[in-house]
């Protein structure tokens, strides 16, 4: 058996199944047993949560399940107000669905920091205060309900979480929609008529608060391509180095990698019309400021001065999850700050496009200091992404806007010929190692991988066709809510454990809910998620591939910052 077991053949599935294993452990199983929901020891939950928990995340799965039959679901009679219909079996679940996501954000807000408590109550009272009613009564009953949730607010400031606070939102909540809308429910089966704007009134807002959510949904498909490509890049490398004739095995790799790429990017540029080469000065511009800029913000970090780079893509694809949800709400602000700015440029009746400029500004400063807090907290590689999102789309439009081609589009392109050429220039100069070698390899894999992420996802498409609703975002919401939640752990003054637990069922709520509201009402009248999702996907989902294959780049210019041990696989 010994000698069997020294056999190549043998020896090597053995090295491609280790290499398998550590790419699948660091790409997807550590995000999951990282970042998942779950009570620690340090931190135990009070007394009923786990009840909460449970209803939670069954609401979840009902709701997932809706979206997914959603067609056949509008196959049954509806129930329609104006120009929302909803079917007639959804909307019981829909109405427990937005009394539970209330009632968490309501007990959650209870005792996190006084300014963030202040701004979700006030949103509430408002919403509670405008809440549709028929006659003066309704709208007393609204007033009624709203100081009630006041008075109740301030009399638990100061005392710790108990599970009966949820009990008594539950109960407010559903006495001011579920039972005021009972009779009207029952009615509406044999004439038609019920309050479903109701619903939808409420599944708006909540989307609202839900949006950095649907964002980092939407972007990702692009998280899960950038894990697994900087991964194997690392994997198969690292394999490689401990094999006979490294050098040999290693090149002819690199070597299939180059010939794939630039065979499929000149295809691109042949047949893709969205590709224009002339604007491939413009895109390679727009990576050089992204590049100076980046750099210039990485010396920041501790040991910043020293030549080097202190990420790689691997390090970037493990900074993603904590810094995703600052970038998530300054994406959500640029959206709501975009409206709101273009409402005052209209009724100003200007032409300068203000409206434009002070939200890509305000963006750009946001992205910026989010990049140079994280540097400061030495979180380089969240840092890159900060910068990446904050310079890269912002420059590119002000480009467009003086007619300059559409570079973002060629963006990938030119990272792909930047990494071939400086392949061959540190050939020349041998000055090729195996660190910068793997960089490279995991820039072209990268590009290869997000190219093909439609084709990775058709029997993801296939099985939810019928819903609807895009399957990028469904992935994307069961995804998020495997490995966001390692924050839900911690404890502070400010963020007790129960309130971080309950504002994360919040938004398990919040966003299954939004996409099943997107997935069974009419189109008219309901937020549009595939705006939000392609934000998500465009935006946040592009700063990540991008700040992985800049990261890979300026590692293969400037070589890493300083050694590191190599992270090697379990073989």
């Amino acid at each position: 058996m010994d000698q069997l077991s020294e056999h190549p053949r043998l020896a090597r599935g053995r090295s491609i199944l280790a290499v398998g294993r550590f790419v699948f452990d660091r790409a997807f199983a550590d995000p999951v047993r990282e970042g998942r929901l779950k009570e620690t020891a340090e931190h135990p939950w009070p007394r009923g949560v786990r009840a909460i928990v449970i209803a939670a995340y069954g609401l979840f799965v009902v709701l997932a399940l809706a979206v997914a039959g959603s067609t056949g679901l509008r196959l049954l009679p509806l129930l329609a107000d104006g120009d929302v219909s909803l079917p007639w079996v959804a909307v019981p679940v829909l109405l427990i669905a937005v009394v539970v996501a209330l009632s968490l954000l309501y007990v959650a807000a209870l005792h996190i920091w006084w300014p963030l408590r202040l701004a979700i109550l006030g949103v509430l009272t408002l919403a509670l205060v405008s809440l549709p009613a028929v006659g003066p009564a309704g709208t007393w009953v609204n007033v009624a309900g709203a100081a009630l949730l006041i008075l109740f607010a301030v009399l638990r400031a100061r005392r710790a979480f108990s599970v009966w606070e949820f009990v008594f939102a539950l109960f407010v909540f559903g006495h001011l929609l579920v039972l005021r809308l009972a009779g009207p429910l029952v009615i509406g089966v044999e004439h038609g008529g019920m309050q479903v704007s109701v619903i939808a009134y409420w599944g708006t807002l909540l989307t609202v608060f839900a949006t950095p959510a649907v964002i980092m949904a939407g972007a990702a498909m692009t998280e899960l391509v950038v894990r697994a490509g900087s991964w194997t890049a690392r994997g198969i490398g690292e394999s490689v180095l401990g094999r006979p004739r490294p050098r040999l095995l290693g090149g002819l790799l690199l070597g299939v990698l180059i010939a794939w790429s630039l065979a499929q990017e000149t295809w691109g540029l042949v047949t893709d019309p969205r590709r224009d080469l002339s604007a491939m000065p413009i895109a390679a511009l727009v990576l050089g400021v992204v590049a100076v800029v980046a750099l210039g913000v990485l010396r920041l970090a501790p040991h910043g001065d020293h030549p080097g780079v202190p990420v790689d893509p691997d390090d970037v694809a493990d900074a993603y999850g904590p810094i995703s949800w600052p970038l998530a709400f300054l994406l959500a602000g640029w959206v709501f700050i975009g409206v709101l700015t273009t409402l005052i440029d209209s009724i100003l009746g200007t032409d300068l496009e203000l409206g434009r400029w002070v939200t890509w500004t305000l963006f750009v400063a946001g992205g910026l200091a989010v990049g140079i807090r994280e540097v400061r907290r030495s979180r380089p590689a969240a840092a890159l992404i900060a910068v990446v999102l904050a310079v890269s789309s912002p420059f590119a439009q002000v480009l467009l806007m003086f007619g300059w081609g559409t570079p973002i589009s060629m963006l990938i392109t030119v990272e792909v010929i930047a990494a071939v050429l400086l392949l061959g220039w540190l050939l020349v100069t041998r000055t090729l190692t195996a660190d910068r070698a793997i960089a490279l390899a995991g820039v072209l894999l990268l590009s290869r991988l997000h190219q093909f992420r439609e084709l990775l996802a058709e029997p993801l498409v296939a099985v939810f066709a019928l819903s609807g609703t895009s399957a990028a975002l469904l992935v994307g919401l069961v995804w998020r809510q495997l490995t966001e939640y390692a924050g839900a752990r911690g404890d502070s003054a400010r963020f007790p454990n129960p309130s971080r637990l309950l504002l994360s069922l919040a938004n398990v709520t919040m966003i299954s809910l939004a996409i099943a509201l997107f997935a069974l009402a009419g189109e008219a009248g309901v937020t549009d998620l595939a705006l939000i999702e392609g934000i998500g996907d465009g935006e946040l989902g592009g700063a990540l591939l991008h700040a992985a294959m800049l990261a890979g780049l300026l590692l293969a210019l400037r070589g890493r910052e300083r050694v590191r041990p190599a992270r090697g696989y379990a073989g």
